[in-house]
């Protein structure tokens, strides 16, 4: 990835003389045009430009619809960065600890950098086996 915006120019560079017996990835000039706009959608995605992104992704599919999957990968992976992005915890949430005791994520975080969370269900048999080791740790 990070050779990418170098690697780019020089495809484009080479794509108006570009023949098909010099090349041993690609078939067709789509094919290289495709992926050249799934490389500016990956560095669109790496830099936040969530438009520039969707416009490159579009376009790889659009060229050459069998980079489908390869672009639908791109896409699903910002996707799901962009929903991590956008999670919000609810830090006055009040629970129930192990012990019994009612407290929020906010006094659970005060003065510390990290906090994990286990989460688990009374009809989870390796859950129920772990709560004993819970309760003496915590």
């Amino acid at each position: 990835m990070d050779s990418l915006p170098a690697l780019l120019p020089k495809i484009e560079a080479i794509l108006p003389g570009w023949r098909e017996l010099e090349s041993p990835f690609f078939k067709t000039p789509e094919q290289l045009k495709a992926a050249l706009h799934v490389g500016r959608g990956m560095i669109a995605a790496r830099d936040g430009a969530a438009d520039v992104f969707e416009h490159e992704m579009k376009e790889a599919f659009w060229v050459d619809p069998a980079l489908a999957e390869i672009a639908a990968e791109h896409v699903i992976a910002h996707r799901e960065k962009q929903r991590m992005n956008a999670t919000v915890l609810p830090m006055n949430l009040e629970f129930e600890t192990s012990k019994g005791a009612k407290t929020t994520l906010a006094q659970l975080m005060a003065g510390q950098n990290a906090l994990l969370l286990d989460f688990w269900a009374s009809w989870c048999a390796p859950c129920m086996a772990s709560m004993d080791d819970l309760r003496a740790r915590s």
